[in-house]
């Protein structure tokens, strides 16, 4: 049986929006094999007076909404459409109140595609509900007789997975103004104003009806554009753009541009994410932003920054958290973005709600937005397994969550959150959907079985395996390491994961040093000593399981599976420790240094190496950084490998070049070692697409010696 593709006929999550009235609107993804594509289609549920559930169907998304979003007030939406393919594409953007479709403008020939990423694009409806800020590619210059070089002269792209994007541009729709058709342009910026702002500006916000807020982005010394996805060390900062009005000749409509710029976040840090919170009296509006260290890790622990419009200072809200104990709040270790609509408000209080890395699981935490300091943990203390995240909020009183654990699927949950007299806040959960798991696949995942073991605190790694595994002749043990290599494992639902268990085989998840979610110092210790702490810490997981009867030592008992870092790592185990590895599936793995060849140069000066002034200024190497360098990247340790090895190749990988993997496979290759290379054109750092994923399982149980039954 093919447990990989039973189990990703399971739906997963990815958002909630609460529809006038109590209804919510939950949208889900399943794979689609036959078709070759991933299906999204939403449901509508009713919770009802008496505690019940009430739902619609389950109806496809139609594949020309790429971005939808809905006014603060709830009666105007926004649907950013695109049809066609290739040079026939055509854009609009839809404003509908109710049933009634108000404006349906046409941007095919205002822009080209928009941004519909966290990392870049932004959606903002003014308070007057008559305009929408968004972000969308601005259309490439064409050759003039003033500038014939004009179209060929180069621009960087924004980096991985966005090497299609290289002029962001906001644009503002606007519809129902006296004297004027609906229209979009590009916002403009005065004479002046433009010089004092960084190279770019993205995630654009209405503060109010005459400012923005937004995120300028810093070109580095070398002239690149720092890319930003998976990397929160960028020189970014929160600006303050003040809005003027004018209506030019010939012009119906007035038109918006900047006229000034405030900078409101600390200049030698890394901002994001910004989000505007209004006053009580519907003035005064706030300002929160997401705060990390430049240059450094590209993610560690984050800091929630306040700006208040009548105080015009920023302070920080929820600190640096560097050495937390075992029960401890442990710091935001969040994504690039807080969500859309993060606030909540009940009981004359107002909090951020937001999913975090909290160990090897993820929580959910609401943050005080008054007194500085105060998180609170609102995540259920009855299941420690379970691993949690925030679909959306009605800003008010009510969440959508999800959660799920590594031996349960994905089921989404309602919130209902109070004070009842008391100083924390109290959650009240109730079930909206759980999937209908067909019975073959619901008895089998029964067998599974998660845990969590630990090592020197904070290394530690989470354990799925059967409850029919016997300490006497435990199953294979395939590693599955993590990259990053300040990413992390957790303990959310991985149809990868339970695949293998119910495939005859143990899983372990090490959270190594360097992991994210167990406090700042953890982060920092890994800088200079990757490729060293980091391996030790992968061969004591396995080592420990042994111990423990988890696993047992000898030929076809260890496996490796590790992605970009977590390939790094997997062929460094199988170079440093030849004799305790049978094979390993090395998916774009870091293997040599190459800095010019990713979009992310500086990623080897700041993980690798310390004491440089700066490694935004860094993008070649000197020989003698190189000498220090080569001893630790696994093509040191090549002519040691004994391992079956096969490696996973995206060819439009931005991030780790195939030129890596390459240089792997040629030398295993001219020792005569067992190697082979899979690729898969169109795919980039991380080998997603339906058919491509569902390839490379397959491949990956063929070297973990898999005998289909």
């Amino acid at each position: 049986m093919d447990w990989y593709k039973e189990l990703a006929s399971l739906p997963t999550f990815a958002a909630a929006e609460f529809l006038p009235g109590q209804a919510i609107s939950v949208t889900s993804s399943t794979q689609d094999f036959t078709r070759n594509t991933k299906r999204n289609a939403a449901r509508t549920i009713f919770p009802l007076p008496d505690g019940s559930i009430a739902s619609g169907p389950t109806l496809d998304v139609s594949s020309t909404v790429q971005l939808s979003y809905r006014s603060c007030s709830g009666d105007v939406k926004a649907i950013f459409r695109e049809t066609g393919t290739g040079d026939s594409k055509k854009r609009y953007i839809e404003v509908w109140t109710g049933d009634a479709l108000i404006a349906s403008i046409e941007a095919t020939e205002a822009h080209d595609a928009f941004y519909t990423d966290d990392f870049m694009g932004s959606i903002s409806f003014s308070p007057s509900e008559n305009s929408i800020v968004y972000l969308a590619e601005a259309k490439a210059p064409k050759a003039t007789d003033d500038d014939p070089l004009a179209k060929f002269r180069y621009v960087p792209h924004l980096g991985e997975m966005l090497t299609d994007r290289k002029r962001p541009t906001i644009f503002v729709a606007r519809w129902d103004v006296e004297g004027g058709e609906p229209s979009i342009y590009p916002l403009e910026f005065a004479e002046g104003v433009r010089a004092k702002l960084p190279h770019m500006i993205s995630n654009a916000r209405f503060f109010d009806e005459r400012t923005l807020v937004a995120i300028g982005h810093e070109l580095t010394p070398s002239g690149q554009l720092p890319s930003v996805r998976w990397c929160h060390n960028r020189p970014t900062q929160i600006y303050k753009l003040s809005l003027s009005s004018s209506r030019p000749e010939g012009s119906e409509c007035e038109v918006l541009s900047v006229s000034g710029a405030e900078l409101l976040s600390n200049p030698k840090k890394a901002a994001r994410s910004p989000r505007v919170l209004k006053g009580k009296d519907g003035n005064h509006a706030s300002v929160f932003w997401l705060e990390h260290e430049r240059d450094g890790p590209h993610m560690s622990c984050s800091r929630l920054v306040h700006w208040r419009e009548d105080g015009h200072s920023a302070r920080t809200l929820v600190n640096y958290v560097s050495t937390p104990s075992t029960n401890e709040f442990k710091g935001l270790f969040v994504g690039w973005a807080l969500l859309a609509r993060p606030f909540v408000k009940f009981d004359g209080k107002t909090y951020i709600i937001c999913a975090v890395n909290s160990g090897a699981r993820t929580t959910v935490l609401l943050i005080d937005t008054e007194h500085t300091g105060d998180v609170f943990d609102i995540t259920p203390a009855d299941d420690a397994l379970l691993s949690w995240n925030v679909l959306g909020t009605d800003e008010r009183d009510r969440i959508v969550c999800v959660r799920s654990s590594l031996d349960k699927p994905q089921e989404v949950v309602l919130g209902t959150l109070s004070r009842t007299g008391k100083d924390d806040p109290e959650v009240t959960w109730s079930l909206l959907w759980k999937p209908v798991v067909p019975s073959h696949i619901r008895n089998a995942l029964r067998d599974l079985k998660t845990s969590i073991v630990s090592l020197t605190y904070p290394v530690e790694t989470i354990l799925l395996d059967s409850v029919k595994t016997s300490s006497d002749s435990p199953r294979p043990l395939v590693s599955i390491i993590h990259g990053g290599p300040h990413g992390s494992s957790v303990t959310s639902f991985s149809t990868f994961e339970a695949a293998l268990v119910l495939s005859g085989y143990t899983v372990s998840l090490p959270n190594y040093t360097g992991s994210n979610g167990y406090g700042g110092a953890h982060i920092s210790a890994l800088i200079g000593k990757c490729g060293t702490l980091d391996v030790q810490d992968c061969v004591d997981t396995v080592n420990k399981l042994v111990e423990l009867g988890k696993a047992s030592l000898g030929p076809g008992k260890h496996y490796i599976y590790g992605g970009s870092h977590g390939g790094f790592l997997g062929a460094h185990l199988v170079g440093q420790h030849p004799d305790l590895f049978s094979g390993a599936i090395l998916s774009n793995p870091v293997i040599t240094p190459l800095p010019s060849e990713t979009d992310i140069p500086d990623w080897y000066f700041t993980e690798f190496l310390q004491d440089l002034p700066s490694a935004f200024a860094q993008s070649e190497l000197a020989p003698a950084l190189y000498e220090k360098l080569f001893p630790m990247t696994p093509i040191a340790h090549v002519q040691n490998v004994k391992a079956r090895v096969r490696l996973l190749l995206g060819l439009d990988d931005h991030r780790v070049s195939n030129n890596h993997g390459m240089a792997f496979y040629g030398a295993l290759k001219a020792q005569g070692k067992d190697v082979d290379i899979l690729t898969f054109p169109g795919s980039a750092h991380g080998i997603d697409g339906v058919e491509e994923t569902a390839v490379w399982v397959k491949a990956a149980l063929e070297i973990f010696g898999h005998k289909s039954q």
